[in-house]
């Protein structure tokens, strides 16, 4: 019976695999090639690309490095900054072939799950995918490795001003939310954001003092977000826009996330939160969202937190709206990659035909390039939300050209005239998004007759501190603080401001875990525990000793309990008053607490130990606590 259930579930597994592998297999393998190399000819630094495709993370530090020796010497530095941002869209063009490759595993899984009719267990194994041709290595997806630990710190139910500014401080100092009330926040956040329209009308600032701030990409650097609150100021009279992109290619992902959630519940009207493309389940979990979540969090909670991120992914609005009222100066769009392909379609139709339910937080990027359009196709939601959070404009092309993103191999490529005709359209003069790295943090280009196109990028040194950008976010300001500035190179028809910073890898926290969680930690933490016991074993015994004389001195000893027992009170006055003298400063009840860790780790059972209810045999426990010796190594330090 096992034999007939094994080969149907191959049979499944091969036909399916047979439809989904041939798509997006070719792309996943590619990972396997040989990575950029570095080459200095003549005192310059130069690079080879092999015409395989990048691994993901190998070029990017090097690149990093080599453009910080050489990029402030160099002429050519423009050009090293070009092939930088083109290796960078060559490298999410990677991560989403294997977002593609994931999401198809789990289709598959999930069809030969309900292909199966038979008795026993049907989950599909290693073997089996390995068998039907899947057999190409996930390896490289990066995991976040813990750097340091902190005790979490909690959250209270309703978030006030003062406790969402608080906790923005707390994680940018290196703190950690409790996972409980993670857990919490991210459903409160996402009702909350249900609440709100798929593209929401902000008023523009009209009065001294207040503005409008839009940020970019911030893809978990919580330095950076505390900076720009710093320099933009506090919500209430500054409204921030905050345009997608939050979580992976930094190691701060989960503590971005979670201030935005808290800051949004604090000011429901003056923190606003767009989607971008890596809200996205398959493309996060591709770039290691989920490895952070679980370096950070021990046990099934880790799971459920990142199944909890992504049902927000799902409910985050597209767009937003700034102005547009007669007598306003600033009538400005916020979205994160750029305009839908379609030429017929407007903001109404956006908002009438995108749903923001948690299965569209899976946006897999389906669409393959190719010559002829369909209008049909680029219609429907799935399109035309990948249109909105991956395309990229073309900067000096005045066509209304509209084609696909091949560098990304999703999303597509507007040019100027495109992007003017959809502003005017819709009775705009201002398009601003992010999605693409910038080296100076915003970048503002003119499509014609009084509109404009910015691209604000505000992770500094991108990715994970280890590149040469400077973060920046736009600000809107009232018109007569606007008037004085003028129409600049940056601030553009609306007069707006630029906010540029830097933070570098030093002011970016250590990792932190949730110790209330941690499991493993804590059983290490006995461990060590017990190491430090077996090394002092003659000075504790000599302390029981003493305690078990003053026992029998006092009249406080029971003439049936044998030498070598102790009192449960005595045993542990005498390991406080040697743990004093080891370093260790814990009282005494901390040790009838740690007993039982203590007797389990020495392989024991409690009863080997406790003779009565209220006696431990430290000489027993003693005992067990033995260090093996060490075995003789040779000069290459191999055991023989």
């Amino acid at each position: 019976m096992h034999r007939v259930a094994t080969a149907r579930r191959r049979q499944v597994v091969s036909r399916c695999a047979a439809q989904v592998y041939p798509a997006i297999a070719p792309a996943a393998i590619r990972w396997r090639r040989p990575l950029v190399s570095f080459r200095r000819v003549a005192g310059t630094a130069s690079i080879a690309v092999p015409n395989a495709a990048l691994s993901p993370r190998s070029w990017l530090g090097a690149a990093a490095a080599n453009l910080n020796r050489s990029v402030k010497r160099s002429v050519s530095s423009d050009s090293e900054w070009r092939l930088y941002a083109a290796l960078e869209k060559r490298d999410e063009a990677s991560h989403v072939a294997l977002a593609r490759f994931v999401a198809g595993l789990s289709e598959l899984h999930a069809t030969a799950q309900e292909s199966l009719d038979v008795d026993g267990d049907s989950t599909l194994t290693g073997k089996e995918l390995t068998a039907a041709g899947y057999a190409v290595g996930l390896d490289t997806v990066h995991v976040v490795k813990v750097e340091g630990c902190s005790r979490s710190f909690r959250l209270p139910a309703c978030v006030t001003a003062r406790a969402a500014r608080d906790f923005l401080w707390r994680c940018a100092e290196g703190g950690i939310l409790a996972a409980v009330d993670l857990e919490r926040l991210l459903k409160q956040t996402r009702q909350a954001l249900l609440q709100e329209p798929t593209i929401r009308r902000i008023p523009a600032p009209k009065v001294a003092g207040e503005s409008v701030v839009v940020v970019g990409d911030l893809h978990g650097s919580i330095s950076d977000l505390a900076k720009v609150i710093e320099l933009g100021g506090k919500p209430g009279t500054t409204t921030y826009i905050f345009n997608g992109d939050y979580v992976d290619r930094g190691r701060h992902g989960v503590e971005v996330l979670a201030s935005l959630c808290a800051l949004k519940l604090a000011h429901p009207d003056h923190i606003h939160l767009n989607r971008g493309n890596h809200e996205c389940k398959a493309l996060s979990r591709a770039y290691g969202l989920e490895k952070e979540i679980k370096s950070k969090y021990r046990g099934p909670i880790a799971m459920t937190l990142f199944e909890e991120m992504c049902s927000l992914f799902g409910a985050l609005p597209l767009a937003a709206i700034v102005g547009g009222d007669p007598g306003d100066r600033v009538s400005a769009l916020v979205v994160h990659g750029g305009i839908p392909s379609h030429e017929a379609l407007g903001l109404q139709d956006i908002e009438a035909s995108v749903g923001r339910e948690s299965a569209m937080a899976q946006l897999v990027c389906r669409r393959k390039g190719g010559k002829e359009r369909n209008p049909a196709v680029e219609k429907s939601e799935e399109h035309v939300l990948e249109d909105l959070l991956w395309s990229d404009p073309v900067p000096g092309d005045g066509s209304e050209s509209i084609v696909f993103n091949n560098s990304r191999k999703a999303g597509c490529k507007y040019a100027m005239g495109a992007a003017h005709a959809f502003l005017v359209r819709e009775g705009l003069t201002t398009l601003v998004r992010s999605h693409e790295v910038v080296r100076s943090g915003l970048e503002r280009h003119e499509c014609g007759e009084q509109t404009e196109l910015y691209t604000v990028f505000s992770s500094s040194h991108y990715p994970d501190k280890k590149g040469v950008n400077e973060g920046a976010a736009l600000r809107f300001v009232p018109p007569d603080i606007a008037c004085e500035g003028g129409v600049g190179t940056e601030s553009g028809f609306s007069g707006a401001e630029v906010l540029r910073w830097t933070t570098t890898a030093e002011v970016e926290p250590a990792i932190s875990v949730d110790t209330s969680t941690d499991k493993r930690r804590e059983k290490s933490t006995v461990q060590s525990l017990a190491g430090l016991i077996a090394r002092h074993t003659h000075a504790i015994v000599e302390v029981c000793e003493r305690a078990e004389a003053k026992e029998l001195a006092d009249g406080q000893r029971p003439p049936s309990r044998r030498r070598g027992v102790l009192g449960m009170d005595a045993w542990s006055a005498a390991m406080s008053e040697w743990g004093a003298t080891a370093g260790i400063c814990l009282p005494s009840a901390d040790w009838r607490s740690l007993l039982p860790l203590l007797v389990l780790n020495a392989g024991r059972s409690s009863n080997a130990v406790a003779e009565e209810a209220a006696a431990v045999d430290y000489q027993q426990l003693l005992a067990d606590f033995r260090i093996e010796p060490e075995k003789p190594c040779d000069r290459q330090g191999i055991s023989q």
